[in-house]
């Protein structure tokens, strides 16, 4: 098996494979995945839809798609949620979480 048909199914196997629909939404909602992605869906119309949208990925996507999906893998539900909800890292948590959230409801920052 070669190097890409190697990270294809880390990818697959870490993202799609996972029962956290969390962990999909981390990854597919991530903004390098999501220009990668939009790259892979237009070659693959370009082919006719032949095979899947991932078969024509670049060593250097699948490269980066590996490693996100590792990192979104390796980061609890939770910390996806919050992220998506409130558009709250982790790092930020020193402001508070309830001051964050009433700055975004009232001042949309």
């Amino acid at each position: 098996m070669n190097n890409q048909e190697v990270l294809k199914n880390k990818i697959l196997a870490l993202i799609d494979g996972n029962r956290d629909p969390w962990k999909k939404a981390g990854f597919y909602g991530d903004p390098t995945i999501q220009i990668i992605m939009n790259r892979l869906y237009k070659r693959w119309e370009e082919n006719n839809r032949d095979g899947r949208p991932i078969d024509y990925a670049t060593l250097d996507e699948l490269k980066i798609m590996a490693r996100l999906a590792e990192k979104y893998y390796r980061t609890p539900s939770s910390e996806i949620q919050r992220q998506y909800l409130f558009g709250i890292k982790r790092e930020e948590k020193k402001e508070g979480v309830l001051k964050k959230l009433l700055k975004k409801i009232f001042w949309g920052r």
